[in-house]
């Protein structure tokens, strides 16, 4: 196994005090290497530490000297060291962790965030990418879990800004709701049908594996017995045709 750091081990503080060597794993063989010492190398399984905002790409500013003796500046942003992240990722035969402050995390991640389950485990959505408020339009969305373990965003800038989202069945990103009655995923742009009666609820399918039964749509706020139980319903032929309003919506707003 391999810990591949942007920097030397002495030099990244969270690090600096443990002795690698000495870790209690005896099954593994486990050392830290440097991104640019990976060069060449390939383990079972990665560790990326630290891929942070500051770390990659690293803000550090070079000797002057070491300038000197440097290629012309790319006018491509990043342009090392993207490569340079490139390398670390790939050394990996099976797997490869990335650990990151979620606060302050790479904005590579959040670039590889948009390329969905593809490239990074759609769990990890809601750590990787950085979603602005609609309502503030200054402040982060930011998940948080509720007893019920379901995933809500809240805006960063609460409780002065009282936005409160949820977040995308598929892809745990958070939804954006249209007003024209439907949600879209910010991350996967899965796009939800809401109902136009609360204006809370969502329509899901009823009776589709009841074969005596023809299959509807219906509120999922629907509670028999309960004041507050939602009960629209519409056919599969509105849904549709709700599906592909929104769709096109959105299509001419891209």
């Amino acid at each position: 196994m391999l810990i591949i750091g942007r920097f030397r081990q002495e030099n990244t503080p969270q690090l600096k005090d443990i002795d690698i060597s000495q870790l209690p794993y005896t099954h593994l063989n486990v050392s830290f290497v440097t991104a640019h010492a990976s060069k060449g190398l390939e383990a079972d399984y990665v560790i990326l530490f630290g891929i942070d905002t500051g770390s990659f790409p690293s803000t550090r500013e070079n000797d002057e000297l070491i300038d000197i003796v440097l290629p012309n500046k790319e006018h491509f942003t990043y342009g090392e060291e993207r490569r340079l992240f490139y390398v670390a990722l790939t050394r990996a035969k099976h797997f490869v962790y990335i650990l990151f402050d979620g606060d302050k995390s790479s904005p590579f991640l959040s670039e590889m965030a948009k390329f969905g389950i593809q490239h990074v485990d759609n769990k990890l959505a809601p750590q990787l990418a950085k979603w602005h408020c609609n309502q503030c339009k200054t402040g982060e969305l930011r998940p948080f879990t509720t007893k019920y373990n379901k995933t809500l965003y809240k805006c960063s800038f609460a409780p002065a800004c009282d936005t409160l989202v949820n977040s995308c069945k598929h892809c745990k990103s958070p939804l954006e709701v249209h007003a024209k009655g439907f949600r879209r995923c910010r991350g996967c742009g899965e796009l939800e049908i809401g109902c136009l009666r609360c204006g809370i609820g969502t329509m899901v399918a009823r009776c589709e594996n009841d074969p005596n039964r023809e299959t509807f749509y219906g509120c999922n706020r629907f509670r028999p017995s309960t004041d507050d139980s939602c009960r629209e319903n519409i056919t599969i032929k509105s849904y549709e045709l709700r599906i592909q309003t929104a769709a096109k919506l959105v299509k001419n707003k891209s």
